[in-house]
């Protein structure tokens, strides 16, 4: 199963340079340019088309090339190759009715098919991706864990599209075949999935109680990636809830965590930002200033320009605290600027409101009035997802509670199981011992 919607990554490696195309009749797919190929890409994309060449079955050549579709980050190369996989297994799975090789066949096409829908969602075809998940369902039935891939995907769909009400549906069926199949692969970020809904909804007892569930699968797993996130949102929930103590040690939790196994960097900056968030709600402005300026570092040394935005955004604020207005208007208009360059709505609303409110300390009301103005509008829109999600509220927390009794009820019943077994083994412990007392 491919990438998955919660799954990071860091890329690194030297690149190949130059313009070498490739001879179609040796790299099966059109327009392969091997000079702009990653140097292990191409070391593992050289060994999948070997396996390919010289194997005999037909099963065998198209392993190599599922490896490597599965295991590619280059975003411009494995999507061709996996469109080839696809027609392949497609016109392989055609010329058997039943049997081992229509198995193999149906499953590589539904692997395919899921890989197809996640580059669509990567591209924001969401109608697209909908339509090859649910396609790659269809070739993967018995395989519940394969479905419970596909069921976390098809909710990633409806929870990118604000349907709340389908998502959690499809996350808790996800949740279900894992639990069923006691596999903990995903399950602590499938619920982190659910938990996050849960926060946008307002229900932060509930989510708060997701997340560490998540936590201790994720624990079990041994899953740095997946406990560092978990951490780090509760931090967001405590913060919220003005439990500012609580909330910084989530946040030093995932900063220690991922600084030890130096795999996120992202992450680390974000997390430095919220904790400079606790230190500037608090008013502990210089603190605030320090945290904010280490994150807005890593975020321009890796090249994140909402993290970029944001941070700017946070100082320009805190020096407008200050009484240093000229101060936060180069950071406020820099932050605004790569605001709506990027285009999210939520990051140019805050911007607008904020850099408002520091042409109104400049008295350049009639600036000041025009991005308040500009800032309702952005606000509107944010607002019609609100209320969309405010909907959702209800249903998804009657949804949660019914689960949660299911749990319990499931969870009174193994107990009692278990109680019943020990009763049962210390019936025969005491008749072994018994039959021991006679020896001899």
């Amino acid at each position: 199963m491919k990438k998955l919607l919660f799954i990071c990554f860091l890329m690194w490696s030297v690149f190949v340079f130059g313009q070498e195309p490739a001879d179609q009749s040796y790299y099966l797919v059109k327009g392969i340019d091997l000079g702009k190929i990653e140097a292990q890409e191409l070391e593992n994309l050289e060994a999948a088309l070997k396996i390919y060449h010289t194997a005999q079955e037909d099963t065998a050549k198209i392993a190599g090339l599922v490896h490597f579709v599965e295991n590619s980050w280059d975003d411009k190369l494995w999507p061709k190759y996996n469109r080839w996989v696809y027609q392949f297994a497609k016109d392989k799975s055609a010329q058997y009715q039943q049997g081992k090789h229509k198995v193999f066949w149906d499953k590589t096409l539904s692997q395919s098919l899921n890989n197809i829908g996640f580059s669509y969602l990567m591209e924001g075809r969401l109608e697209k991706a909908l339509a090859a998940f649910q396609e790659s369902l269809n070739y993967c039935k018995g395989d519940e864990l394969a479905m419970a891939g596909i069921y976390n995907n098809i909710a990633g769909v409806y929870e990118s599209s604000s349907n709340l009400d389908d998502a959690l549906l499809y996350y808790n069926k996800s949740v279900e075949l894992q639990k069923k199949n006691n596999d903990l692969s995903i399950l602590g970020s499938t619920l982190c999935n659910i938990a996050a809904i849960h926060y946008d909804l307002g229900d932060i007892d509930i989510a708060i109680n997701i997340y560490l569930d998540a936590i201790n699968y994720d624990l079990k797993l041994g899953n740095t990636h997946g406990l560092s996130v978990s951490y780090n949102n509760l931090g967001l929930l405590y913060d919220h809830l003005e439990e500012y103590d609580e909330a910084l040690i989530y946040f030093r939790k995932s900063i220690k965590l991922l600084e030890e196994s130096n795999s996120d960097r992202k992450g680390v900056a974000t997390a430095m930002h919220n904790i400079g968030d606790i230190y500037a709600a608090q008013n502990v402005l210089d603190t605030a200033m320090i945290y904010y300026h280490e994150a807005l570092a890593t975020f321009e040394e890796i090249e994140y320009k909402q993290g970029i935005s944001n941070a700017k955004r946070s100082i320009g604020e805190v020096f407008l605290k200050q009484g240093q207005t000229d101060q936060a208007l180069v950071y406020l208009e820099k932050a605004h600027q790569i605001a709506q360059e990027l285009g999210y709505t939520a990051t140019i609303e805050s911007s607008a409101l904020a850099l408002s409110h520091a042409y109104e300390k400049k008295k350049s009301f009639k600036k000041a009035l025009e991005l308040y103005k500009f800032h309702v509008q952005m606000s509107d829109s944010v607002n019609s997802e609100t209320n969309q999600k405010a909907a959702a509220k209800q249903e998804a927390k009657y949804e949660y509670e019914k689960q949660k009794a299911l749990d319990d009820a499931e969870h009174e019943k193994q107990l009692a199981i278990e109680q019943e077994a020990k009763q049962k083994q210390q019936i025969l412990t005491f008749a072994t011992a018994g039959g021991l007392g006679l020896v001899g």
